[in-house]
């Protein structure tokens, strides 16, 4: 960060410096005194619109660097959502095999038990025939 400002300062610099000398050949004519007063204005107000540029850009990196960071945020939220809609509808898929096995092995408990009662009616019909 300080390294960009002090270059963009040597940069201005040189510009002003440039700038001096176009003010210099442009005072010779009085038809242009706006851009004279642009150049003396950029001239005398340069450190500040150096460090107004520079806070400009920072924030403006800075801006943009949270923006990835909420895009790639939102990404993964995106993708959690669609994930957890995925295991809502696997689960309700588990509860219906479930209740079709309960109900199976509701059925088969019905079963043994009449299989329990036919073999408790063939044993003692068996006892009383010896």
């Amino acid at each position: 960060m300080l390294e960009q400002l002090g270059q963009m300062a040597v940069s201005l610099m040189i510009c002003i410096s440039t700038l001096s000398g176009v003010l210099f050949i442009l005072t010779k004519r009085s038809d242009d005194m706006w851009v004279i007063q642009f150049f003396l204005f950029v001239k005398e107000w340069w450190f500040l619109i150096v460090m107004i540029g520079s806070g400009v850009y920072s924030l403006s990196r800075g801006i943009s660097s949270i923006n990835n960071n909420l895009n790639k945020i939102f990404f993964e939220l995106k993708t959690f959502n669609e994930k957890i809609i995925l295991s809502e509808r696997d689960r309700a898929e588990i509860h219906e095999d479930l209740k079709d096995h309960d109900n199976r092995l509701d059925k088969h408990d019905i079963q043994i038990s009449r299989h329990d009662e036919q073999l408790k009616t063939l044993w003692t019909e068996r006892k009383r025939g010896k």
